[in-house]
């Protein structure tokens, strides 16, 4: 990561509100991946205004959780239809 999109530069304005310091702001943008989550902590901040550090720190590991639990089930199902997919083409 170079460059922060817009996005992240906006959520790193508003961390600093809550709390000045480099490894909180750090620890946030780089645990989520893409504009989509970042908005997702921006509005869980807006409508919680008085959120702490580790309601938010919290907050941006439950996206990252959801995230990778999505993509762990997405390979054990592409690994199941592989699987399929090779005992169907032994069958024929």
């Amino acid at each position: 990561m170079n460059k922060l999109s817009r996005k992240q530069e906006l959520l790193v304005r508003k961390l600093k509100t809550i709390w000045k310091d480099k490894e909180f702001i750090l620890g946030i943008i780089c645990t989520l991946q893409d504009d989509d989550e970042v908005q997702m902590i921006m509005d869980f901040i807006d409508e919680n205004e008085s959120c702490t550090p580790s309601d938010i720190t919290t907050q941006a590991l439950l996206i990252a959780n959801y995230r990778n639990k999505r993509a762990s089930e997405e390979v054990v199902k592409d690994d199941f239809y592989s699987d399929i997919i090779n005992l169907a083409n032994k069958i024929k």
